[in-house]
């Protein structure tokens, strides 16, 4: 994790800095999911804390987050600008840090990251971090762009009812185009 390579400490016991990340990123996505109908932005957001909340995550670990990545820009309307964070998303990610790195320092090919100085690890591990980090607050304006009612309470009042209502009917709610999809009955 980012967090651990500017404090300093390379191994150890990161429970606590683990259960905060988990905290503050699986709330985040917990209250997006209550307050939003954007069922694609909002599982989204569960996928991407992956990337926050383990403290290994190597570079090949990334790959994962390129099909999220590239249905949100094909599931973005072409009159949106938003839509090409996304795709400059993918580019940033495809970069090849540690070349790039090796040569801006004058440290030379084959020299391991171990004997980096503490600057080029932290521009190492952020080249990729940073992207991640900019596409869950991405997902998460998505998903806040589409709220289930008026104010927060009545939108998780909602998720809790439809959940109700859908495990003693037996009914899925409707979507479409990965929004859910209000169908008010007379029985209310």
């Amino acid at each position: 994790m980012l967090i651990l390579r500017i404090s300093g400490q390379p191994a150890g016991d990161f429970w606590f800095t683990t259960a905060i990340f988990v905290g503050v990123f699986f709330t985040l996505a917990i209250i997006a999911n209550l307050y939003s109908r954007d069922v694609w932005s909002c599982a989204g957001l569960f996928a991407t804390s992956y990337f926050f909340i383990m403290t290994d995550v190597w570079e090949h670990h990334y790959t994962l987050i390129l099909p999220l990545l590239v249905l949100a820009w094909i599931r973005g309307r072409p009159e949106d600008k938003a839509r090409w964070i996304p795709l400059m998303l993918v580019l940033l990610l495809s970069l090849p840090m540690m070349p790039i790195i090796e040569v801006l320092s004058g440290l030379g090919p084959g020299v391991h990251p171990s004997n980096w100085s503490q600057l080029l690890l932290i521009i190492y591990h952020s080249s990729k971090v940073i992207p991640v980090l900019i596409f869950y607050g991405w997902l998460l304006i998505t998903a806040y762009r589409t709220p289930r009612e008026d104010s927060f309470l009545m939108s998780a009042t909602e998720a809790f009812r439809n959940a109700w209502n859908g495990l003693i009917t037996g009914s899925s709610p409707r979507i479409v185009e990965g929004i859910l999809v209000r169908i008010d009955s007379e029985a209310g």
